[in-house]
């Protein structure tokens, strides 16, 4: 450690990087444990349920094992069927609701601005004909020719 003088400040290190860079890999290797493990649950329940489609829809097995795999996967289902009727049923049947009854003022601002956009656009059609009749009239008669004076310098 460098030793300091009364008249210098003492040493103070710098970090070696952003708090977050410590983090990184940890996070990193949390994600991929639950990717793996997802993985294996999901490729073990894939051989399950392939070893059970080839079996005939009559056969024992399928008959004892669905009452147990219900019974098992209850909690599961339950929770997932909360979660999607939390995050995605009541939003959807809100979001419904919500349009219905807003396509009344949705028709009428969309026939307000078609015909807006129509009343205008002949309105400039109109004023554009009508200002070409103007100008082509006035020129049409001779214009009085106006000589200017000459000024006289004193």
């Amino acid at each position: 450690m460098a030793s300091t003088t009364p008249n210098s400040p003492p040493e103070i290190s710098k970090p070696s990087g952003p708090p977050i860079a410590a983090i990184v890999p940890v996070v990193s290797a949390f994600a991929s444990l639950l990717a793996s493990l997802a993985n294996t649950i999901f490729w073990h329940l894939w051989t399950l349920a392939s070893s059970l489609y080839r079996f005939s829809p009559h056969h024992p097995i399928i008959y004892l094992s669905i009452p147990a795999l219900r019974y098992l996967l209850a909690p599961f289902l339950v929770l997932s069927e909360i979660i999607l009727e939390a995050s995605v049923w009541t939003p959807w049947n809100f979001v419904v609701y919500a349009l219905e009854n807003l396509y009344p003022i949705y028709i009428l601002c969309g026939v307000a601005c078609l015909v807006g956009s129509f009343v205008g656009l002949f309105g400039r059609l109109a004023s554009t004909l009508l200002i070409g009749m103007v100008l082509e009239d006035s020129e049409s008669k001779p214009q009085p020719v106006v000589q200017e004076d000459e000024k006289t310098t004193s």
